[in-house]
């Protein structure tokens, strides 16, 4: 599972956060995306969290994306 929100980037004119990644509990010791993805080191370290509904609500994201199979993600969207 990822969910993401976005601290301090840049496109152009506009200013965007860069993406923060929930994880699943299973890879909790992970902080930062390049852990998982090391082609991304320099220019995509994102960092990571352990997911939960509370932990994402209190990160104040306007835009939640979550890869999960379509039964989990209809379960999980009625919380956001």
């Amino acid at each position: 599972m990822q969910v993401s929100s976005w601290p301090n980037c840049s496109f152009g004119t506009r200013k965007f956060k860069k993406p923060t990644f929930y994880l699943r509990e299973t890879s909790a010791q992970v902080k930062c995306l390049t852990e998982i993805f090391p082609r991304l080191r320099g220019w995509g370290e994102a960092p990571c969290k352990t997911f939960s509904v509370d932990a994402v609500a209190a990160s104040g994201a306007g835009t939640v994306f979550l890869a999960t199979p379509h039964e989990a993600s209809l379960d999980l969207c009625r919380n956001f």
